[in-house]
């Protein structure tokens, strides 16, 4: 379980509670997650016979390790030869790409629909305008549907700043052979696709389908 504060639209900072299997609670009120979301509207699909547990809990391990890695709490001896590639595949992207990580496994939501989620990496760039961040997405290949799950983020991440920030979108493919490739989305649309998926994730749970 974790724990964070969000500004809500009533202004004010509240808790909100992320528990294991994607689901954000503000007191007793449920928040639809964005990977549920996604999968409610058939955009993304975890049951899909390549998709396993094992895959889950190493997609798990990768977002942990890079989140301590930004920290500078990673322990490298508890990083096993399966996840050394990932490790180093996003070490090369830290060192050639550069930047100041704003936000590592940030908390977002945006109450008013009723939505949240936990962004991967916010990154402030050196060479952008002072208003632009590059909002990044951990994943271990392509997949078309990572261009609407980093809409969504983006689009709840413009709370965490006092001023209006704007976000270059990307995959951060980490295929854990120890290189990194960048996956970037440039479709404004993609913004829109996301909140008619909301629609959809809210009418399914409202009649409980």
């Amino acid at each position: 379980m974790k724990v964070t504060a969000v500004r809500t639209s009533r202004g004010i900072l509240e808790q909100i509670v992320r528990t294991l299997g994607h689901q954000y609670w503000i007191g007793d009120r449920e928040l639809l997650g964005v990977t549920r979301i996604l999968e409610s509207a058939n955009i993304t699909d975890f049951s899909a016979p390549w998709f396993t547990e094992w895959h889950l809990r190493r997609g798990q391990l990768v977002h942990e390790m890079v989140a301590l890695d930004v920290t500078g709490a990673l322990d490298e001896d508890t990083v096993g030869a399966d996840l050394s590639g990932f490790l180093v595949g996003f070490r090369k992207f830290r060192a050639e790409v550069g930047g100041e990580v704003e936000f590592s496994e940030e908390i977002v939501a945006e109450d008013t629909i009723g939505i949240a989620g936990t962004l991967d990496l916010i990154i402030r760039h050196p060479d952008d305008h002072p208003l632009r961040r590059r909002l990044y997405d951990v994943k271990p290949g392509k997949s078309a549907a990572t261009a609407i799950q980093t809409a969504a983020y983006a689009r709840m991440a413009r709370a965490l700043y006092d001023r209006p920030v704007s976000f270059t979108r990307a995959g951060l493919i980490l295929p854990g052979d120890g290189n990194y490739s960048l996956d970037p989305f440039t479709n404004a649309g993609d913004e829109h696709v996301f909140l008619a998926a909301a629609r959809v994730a809210h009418w399914r749970k409202a009649n409980a389908e």
